[in-house]
């Protein structure tokens, strides 16, 4: 044993110390190939200042790479529009900025007014309109869309307007609504028409980093312009030939201090930033409530920027220090955007700090240094070194002053002030040519609008568009008592693993769930054994001439007699659903029969313990599941009364099931208003964790639902009962 250790040890004295560093360098290609041609994200780190010989083999690795993709979809003219958008915002339409419900009217314009002053102008936007509304009817996605204000029209108008500002629409597709998709009209088909009917300039593709070549193919077949932005980066090289810009999802930290164990170090990025500069990609991150870390390591690798502030109904809006700091950027990235399209960049030249890296990249005459400072101290020396050239000027554009290169071992030196953490840019451009402009910092930002409110309770009241004769109040007929007493509420929002856009109680992130137990002293109430019919909604209409103010999609079952548009009262029900709970009522159709009767919608808590009664059940009929004693998985509605052993300790029936109920508070935050579901539907829909609550639903259950505007809140499966306090039936 110790014969051959001694020659082990004298072979490695012996071998050439050329050879070991030649095959360490090998396997650090090697390496850094592998990670090319399998993941998304690339380490740069080993070849930090990588000069000669080393930057060339780097260069050949690009070359070889990109004879992988077809690359011929950055030159088409309708197209390369994408390369430039160095700023997105996204839109969800349930926000009050982009569709003001009290006048029916879109905000788009006043909506790109506020990101021009506050992010410097978007160059395309998302409109969002699907999740998490989508399915909590039968609704598709495709639907939705056909269904917003003013339907076809209405998109046109948003996309006209946006045009006009030369910023371009995405719309957003979600390939987990898998329910709706047939052979004879596929979902690639339904995106094409929709697409080519509204105007489109390209479709985000929710969750998606690839797709088969027949998807795009059938869209592209009516819109050959498209473009495809999508949320997960793609791996497959091949990808970018089709994809050609998505998101850059980044975790960074939740406080304002820089250093989170998720945010990625500078040298490791989207490989496609090296590979396919042209790539159009937007850093986002819908969590964060600091950004500066995003924006920084965006900047530094020439790319741009997602507003996401509304995230599916919770209000997470950007601290005006990180407003600015994108404004800068963003003004910046437009400035030199050709250098950042530049195919021969160059990532992380040798510098003369360690830890403070330096991007170069090139715009025919002009040379654009990034800069970013990794360490926790500000640097103001040498930072990085050129060729001596009494022809060039150099400007430092981030802090708006002109640079006198100093010499440095026989070099230029570019002195360059970076604070801890945080970025620079600096460009070498001939003399003869005119200075850049320099970004002048704004005096006008403010927090204000940008606060995250609080939750308010706002007791919407019902407009109608003319006054109606109101039934005799005091009546109780089909209702029950409810005696009242302590009662203590426990809340579950819908029954999945994620619920996003928050609801009331902790409202600290979208995936809040916090709805602590409340307790009520219930005074004594009535309320409806069954919900409202469509033959009681009949007797409403005739007897109050109750008109919506927008009609659209209002009781959308009913048959419409000729001559009868703006007269409900004059339409019938379906003749074999006289006993069948109303629906295709939004909250204020349910509201103006609740008045009219001299009733009201119920509280939650009233809703809930009518449901559950003083056993607190987890169904109304006990704590155990029994499909025979209510509505659910089934096509369409039952009558009011079909499930009598379904009924709650207190006698109420179809409190799980059969249609999914209105509750009385309408909450609204500023952004967004939204109402609270009870019991659940007949509609019953599986196959994507991110679907709401569907089927029969516990006492307990409750779902968060949107409003927008009436013809998306009017479901087939949403309707109504009313409560009405005791002591008023008394009085009367």
């Amino acid at each position: 044993m110790g014969s051959q250790l001694i020659i082990l040890m004298a072979v490695l004295l012996l071998a050439s110390p050329e050879t070991s560093v030649s095959q360490t360098a090998t396997n650090k290609f090697a390496k850094f190939k592998y990670q090319l041609s399998r993941e998304a994200m690339v380490d740069f780190s080993g070849f930090v200042g990588a000069e000669g010989e080393e930057r060339e083999k780097l260069n050949a690795i690009r070359a070889e790479f990109r004879e992988l993709y077809d690359a011929s979809v950055y030159s088409d003219p309708a197209r390369s529009w994408y390369q430039d958008a160095f700023l997105s915002g996204f839109i969800f339409a349930f926000d009050r900025a982009f569709y003001d419900y009290k006048t029916g009217k879109y905000k788009i314009d006043e909506l790109l007014d506020d990101a021009e002053k506050e992010f410097g102008k978007y160059d395309h936007v998302v409109v969002w309109v699907s999740y998490p509304r989508l399915r909590i009817d039968e609704r598709d996605q495709f639907g939705l869309h056909y269904d917003m204000p003013g339907g076809i029209a209405g998109w046109q108008e948003i996309i006209d307007k946006a045009h006009a500002r030369d910023v371009k629409v995405f719309i957003a597709y979600n390939p987990w609504d898998k329910e709706s998709e047939v052979p004879e009209d596929s979902h690639p088909q339904k995106l094409a028409r929709l697409a080519r009917a509204i105007g489109a300039d390209g479709i985000f593709l929710d969750t998606m980093a690839s797709t088969d070549p027949s998807f795009t193919n059938t869209i592209g077949e009516l819109n050959p312009d498209i473009v495809y932005g999508t949320e997960g980066m793609p791996s497959r090289i091949p990808s970018w030939g089709t994809f050609i810009g998505g998101w850059h999802s980044l975790a960074v930290s939740h406080e304002p201090s820089y250093y989170d164990e998720r945010t990625p170090p500078p040298t490791t990025f989207y490989k496609a930033r090296w590979l396919e500069p042209r790539y159009s990609l937007s850093g986002v991150n819908r969590d964060a409530e600091y950004l500066a870390p995003l924006i920084k390591y965006c900047f530094f690798h020439g790319y741009g920027y997602l507003v996401w502030e509304n995230i599916f109904g919770w209000w997470n809006p950007m601290n005006f220090q990180d407003r600015a700091l994108m404004k800068k950027c963003v003004f910046l990235l437009r400035q030199y955007k050709k250098a950042f399209h530049d195919m021969d960049w160059q990532p992380f030249i040798r510098t003369g700090v360690e830890g403070v890296y330096v991007n170069q990249w090139q715009d025919g005459q002009k040379t654009v240094y990034t800069i970013f400072n990794d360490t926790s101290r500000p640097v103001d020396n040498v930072l990085f070194t050129v060729e001596e050239d009494d022809s060039k000027a150099f400007y430092d554009v981030w802090n708006a002053r002109t640079v006198s290169p100093v010499q440095h071992n026989g070099s230029m030196g570019i002195v360059c002030k970076v604070d801890a953490h945080c970025v620079g840019c600096v460009v070498a451009q001939p003399n003869d040519l005119s200075p850049p402009q320099f970004y002048t910092e704004p005096d006008d930002l403010h927090e204000s609008f940008y606060r995250r409110p609080p939750s308010t309770d706002d007791l919407k009241t019902h407009t109608t568009s003319r006054p109606y004769t109101k039934l005799g109040q005091g009546s109780v007929p089909g209702m029950v008592r409810i005696p009242g007493g302590i009662f203590t509420m426990h809340v579950c929002h819908n029954v999945h693993r994620f619920l996003e856009g928050g609801c009331y109680g902790d409202m600290s992130t979208r995936l809040s769930k916090s709805h602590p137990s409340r307790t009520f002293y219930l005074q004594p109430y009535y309320i409806d054994k069954t919900e409202v019919t469509n033959e009681m909604y009949k007797e409403f209409l005739e007897r109050s001439k109750y008109v919506p103010e927008d009609t659209t999609n209002f009781l959308k079952h009913w048959t419409k007699p000729a001559d009868s548009e703006g007269k409900p009262w004059r339409w019938n029900y379906p003749e074999d659903k006289a006993d069948h709970p109303v629906v295709w009522v939004d909250h204020a159709d349910a509201s103006a029969y609740a008045d009219w009767a001299g009733k009201r919608l119920p509280f939650e808590e009233e809703w809930q313990y009518a449901a559950q009664g003083p056993q607190l059940y987890d169904w109304p009929w006990g704590n155990e599941f029994d499909p025979a004693k209510c509505n659910t998985n089934s096509s369409d509605t039952t009558p009011v009364d079909q499930f009598p052993d379904g009924a709650s300790p207190f006698g109420c029936l179809d409190m799980s099931g059969n249609i999914w109920e209105w509750t009385y508070r309408i909450w609204d935050d500023g952004h967004c208003r939204f109402a609270l579901l009870r019991g659940g539907s007949y509609f019953r829909i599986e196959g994507s964790h991110w679907f709401p609550a569907s089927g029969a639903q516990p006492c307990q259950v409750h779902e968060k639902m949107l409003l927008m505007y009436p013809g998306l809140d009017r479901c087939a499966n949403i309707g109504f009962r009313c409560v009405m306090d005791a002591k008023k039936q008394r009085a009367e």
